[in-house]
C-alpha cells in the first residue's frame, strides 16, 4: 500500500504517539497529526458554541494538533469559537486556575452579554474549567509534589489527564444547561 508523502517521508514512516498518527512537518522537526479537524462546521448557526468546544477538547485530547480555520468560515464564528476552545484549555493547563478564572470569567460574561443569556452558566462553566488543571502537572502544586518521587512524566499526567478532563466536560455540558438554561 502506497503512503501519502510528505516530502521525502512516507505515512508508513511517521511515529505512533497515543494512537495517533504523526508527520513530520517539513524540515522543521515538528510533528502534525496524519488526522486534522477542520474548522469550518464548528461555526455553523445551528452548532451550539459548547459543542464547538467540546469537538475541539476531544480532537486535542485524541491528540489531534492539525486543525484548520479561516475566517471567512461563517464570518469568523469559527474562529473565534476555536480560539476560545484553544485559549482556555492552554492557560488552564499553564497558569493557576486562580488566575485562568479572572481571564476568562470576562471573556465569558461578554459572551454570554452577545448572547442575551443566563452569564451564571458561562460563569459557572469558567470556574469547573479553571479548576480542571489535569493534562499537565504545572496546573497545581499536588502532582507537581508527586511527581518526582513517583518517577511521573509528563506523558503519564497526558494520559490520565485526558479522561478526567473528559469526564469534566461531560458533566460541565450536561449539568450547567439544566441547572441554568438559555
Amino acid at each position: 500500500m502506497g503512503g501519502l508523502t510528505n516530502g521525502n517521508e512516507t505515512m508508513s514512516n511517521t511515529a505512533a504517539m497515543q494512537g495517533m498518527l504523526y508527520r513530520t512537518l517539513g524540515s522543521t522537526g515538528e510533528k502534525v497529526s496524519a488526522v486534522g479537524i477542520g474548522g469550518w462546521h464548528i461555526g455553523l448557526n445551528g452548532v451550539d458554541e459548547q459543542l464547538s468546544i467540546r469537538i475541539i477538547r476531544t480532537a486535542v485530547d485524541r491528540g489531534i494538533n492539525f486543525m484548520d480555520n479561516c475566517w471567512d468560515y461563517n464570518e469568523g464564528a469559527s474562529e473565534i469559537r476555536m480560539g476560545k476552545a484553544l485559549l482556555a484549555l492552554l492557560l488552564t493547563q499553564s497558569l493557576h486556575g486562580a488566575a485562568v478564572a479572572v481571564i476568562m470569567t470576562p471573556v465569558a460574561l461578554d459572551t454570554a452579554g452577545l448572547l442575551g443569556v443566563e452569564p451564571k452558566a458561562f460563569a459557572v462553566a469558567v470556574i469547573v474549567g479553571a479548576a480542571a488543571t489535569y493534562l499537565l502537572p504545572e496546573g497545581h502544586p499536588a502532582p507537581l509534589m508527586v511527581q518526582s518521587p513517583g518517577s511521573y512524566e509528563t506523558r503519564d499526567y497526558l494520559r490520565f489527564g485526558a479522561g478526567l478532563v473528559a469526564i469534566t466536560l461531560l458533566v460541565v455540558a450536561v449539568l450547567v444547561p439544566l441547572m441554568w438554561p438559555f
